[in-house]
């Protein structure tokens, strides 16, 4: 499916993208207005897809099971005196502690990121990471300013 060629997008890491009169501006959200990286279309190979590993891990995991053990403790000295009034702190103690440690444990996944080929540059600074179509018109963008520039080079010599 091809997407819209586009000069600006924001990938996952965040990062600011634009592509304006030939050249590449990469911010990240440390920079300020009138910095950031820039590299000139001329410099550029080509891009190359390939995929980042990203893991996830849910900062409310630990609280809620030890939430989840404290209210089973409170159900079990409860359950000595009357059995039915810690039902439901028993139901809500195994609730709390199996999603808690079902979401403990980090999350790996890939996700698609283009690699912006050019000398001297380090390739994992010149990563656009994400697939949405923002991301794949600024692709395309530059895809198509990249063909541009083969056709005046390949003009020139004949």
């Amino acid at each position: 499916m091809a997407s819209r060629p586009s000069k600006f997008c924001m990938d996952l890491d965040r990062n600011r993208w634009t592509l304006l009169d030939g050249v590449i501006t990469r911010k990240t959200q440390n920079d300020g207005p009138m910095d950031g990286k820039t590299l000139s279309i001329d410099q550029v190979f080509g891009i190359e897809k390939t995929f980042v590993s990203r893991s996830e891990k849910s900062p409310l995991a630990l609280p809620v099971v030890f939430f989840g053990v404290i209210v089973l403790l409170i159900s079990w000295l409860i359950a000595m005196w009357w059995w039915v009034a810690a039902v439901p702190g028993f139901l809500i103690g195994v609730i709390c502690l199996l999603w808690g440690l079902k979401k403990i444990f980090p999350k790996t996944h890939s996700v698609d990121a283009y690699k912006i080929i050019a000398p001297n540059t380090n390739p994992n600074e010149w990563m656009i990471v994400g697939s949405i179509s923002e991301i794949m018109g600024f692709v395309e963008g530059v895809r198509t300013e990249l063909q541009q520039k083969e056709k005046q080079a390949h003009q020139s010599v004949q």
